[in-house]
């Protein structure tokens, strides 16, 4: 899964090709399993599409997550994939 940083602080763009029909969801938790935050509410994608996300580095209710390490989490249109990523302030 390719996770870039975009040079700006808790900015990273998420990209994930879609294995097959179906529809996909792109969590962001803590290392402890807490919700941060869903960047993609469940939506259908076709076979071979790429889905490509960002996150700002913000949680759910808009405010800016800690530094730390986070998992992201690609479920869906044949993806079953986790990939770890760390804000540092």
């Amino acid at each position: 899964i390719p996770v870039c940083s975009t040079g700006t602080y808790g900015q990273f763009q998420l990209m994930r090709r879609a294995k097959e029909a179906g529809t996909i969801r792109i969590t962001i938790y803590t290392l402890s399993g807490k919700l941060v935050n869903s960047l993609v509410k469940p939506k259908t994608v076709a076979a071979g599409e790429n889905v490509i996300e960002a996150w700002d580095g913000t949680n759910d209710a808009g405010g800016k997550a800690k530094s730390g390490v986070y998992l992201i989490r690609f479920q869906g249109a044949g993806i079953n994939a986790t990939k770890k990523v760390m804000i540092i302030k």
